[in-house]
């Protein structure tokens, strides 16, 4: 029922190297968070994703992050997203 308890145990399951925990987790304050948080969420989940070594998965949530952060006007989110997207689908 608390979204942002759901994220910060599902980054820090992540950065333990425990990705697929920490991905269910983020994924649940996903669906337990408002409209506001979702951008945020979105790129913990892609980047987990990432790290985890599903790519694909993780450009996909890392897009729809980009989508959510330019329609609510997040600049420094936007510029974050957009910098892990570059280097995801570089060379």
């Amino acid at each position: 029922e608390f979204p942002q308890a759901h994220f910060n145990l599902g980054r820090l399951l992540v950065n333990q190297g425990k990705y697929q925990e920490g991905i269910q987790e983020l994924r649940q304050a996903l669906s337990t968070g408002g409209p506001e948080s979702e951008p945020v969420y979105l790129y913990a989940l892609g980047a987990a994703c990432v790290r985890a070594g599903d790519r694909r998965d993780g450009a996909r949530y890392l897009r729809q992050a980009r989508e959510k952060a330019a329609a609510r006007q997040q600049s420094k989110l936007l510029e974050s997203i957009d910098r892990d997207l570059r280097r995801l689908e570089g060379p």
